[in-house]
């Protein structure tokens, strides 16, 4: 297995943008379903507090990991040896982690120009962005429920 199961598909390319946010938005529904799904136990309110905060330290670890990946990706996109990366910059995030696995390092040895990877940079703040709201909004449904 190449990435973890479950695991959200991002490429700059425009045909893969558009599957990229397909992607997204089917996350969106399956998390959205989950939270309505989730039945109500009986929990003593330190138990609903261990919960609570160990929901929070999940959350806080994935925005950790998510920050630093786009960080790095971003500064390699940008860079002068990098910058070939946005010829078809495509890559797998995954979505209780935040950690991004690399797809096609081959693109660096294609013989083309190279742009400003400056917009793919840009896209892919977008969408971890809204991959981040969609995390943020489950968790406080978790908690609305409990």
């Amino acid at each position: 297995q190449l990435v973890p199961e479950g695991s959200l598909f991002f490429g700059c390319a425009k045909t893969k943008r558009e599957l990229s946010m397909r992607q997204l938005e089917n996350y969106l529904k399956l998390v959205s379903n989950d939270s309505s799904n989730e039945t109500t136990t009986t929990t003593t309110s330190q138990q609903e507090e261990e919960a609570d905060e160990e929901a929070s330290q999940q959350l806080r670890d994935f925005e950790k990991q998510l920050q630093w990946e786009i960080d790095v990706n971003t500064n390699m996109l940008n860079s002068t040896k990098g910058r070939c990366m946005f010829l078809d910059f495509q890559i797998f995030i995954d979505p209780m982690t935040g950690r991004f696995y690399h797809l096609d390092f081959d693109r660096c040895f294609y013989n083309r120009t190279v742009h400003d990877g400056s917009e793919c940079s840009h896209q892919l703040r977008n969408y971890t962005n809204e991959l981040l709201e969609i995390k943020r909004r489950r968790r406080e449904s978790i908690i609305t429920i409990e």
